[in-house]
């Protein structure tokens, strides 16, 4: 083609030759294809476990600092609660309408704490899905490093490599 001519045509009655041989040569360089093909899929996968596990880090780390901050607020208003309770009970009892407010304050408080549960259970099973992803993680990086080691093994050495051998045999 770069010649802008035709150097070569097919003849059936031709009297060049050519036959093609596959050999280990071409077995070796396919062997070699194929293994880089399965190192780039397995880095890919690693490279997708790593940006779910860095998205997991992310939100549990938002949702502790929101857990952290409610804790400490449901913490405060629990210790005034019951200061105010003990306050009530060194005197013999709150009067009917400090009572009736110290209720409504502990079951507010009843539902900040089942709140609280709810979000620590979910902090707890981010931790589980970023270890589980994380051991994932790490055994994609171990196939993929046996991958290297199989393939630096097999193929690192340079080696010649000839397109074709031509030989005559008129």
């Amino acid at each position: 083609d770069a010649t802008g001519r035709n150097l070569f045509s097919y003849e059936e009655e031709g009297d060049l030759i050519v036959n093609f041989i596959f050999d280990e040569r071409q077995q070796l360089s396919n062997a070699e294809d194929s293994l880089k093909e399965k190192l780039d899929a397995t880095e890919n996968v690693s490279d997708a476990l790593k940006e779910t596990y860095a998205t997991l880090v992310n939100n549990y780390n938002t949702l502790r600092v929101e857990y952290t901050a409610k804790a400490e607020s449901y913490e405060k208003k629990l210790q005034e609660y019951n200061l105010e309770v003990e306050k009530y009970n060194s005197r013999g009892g709150a009067p009917p309408d400090v009572y009736a407010s110290l209720a409504q304050q502990k079951k507010e408080l009843a539902s900040e704490q089942a709140q609280l549960n709810a979000q620590s259970n979910k902090l707890n099973a981010l931790v589980t899905e970023i270890n589980n992803v994380g051991e994932k993680a790490n055994s994609i990086v171990n196939t993929y490093n046996q991958g290297v080691g199989l393939y630096n093994k097999t193929f690192g050495e340079p080696r010649e490599f000839t397109q074709g051998d031509y030989t005559n045999n008129t």
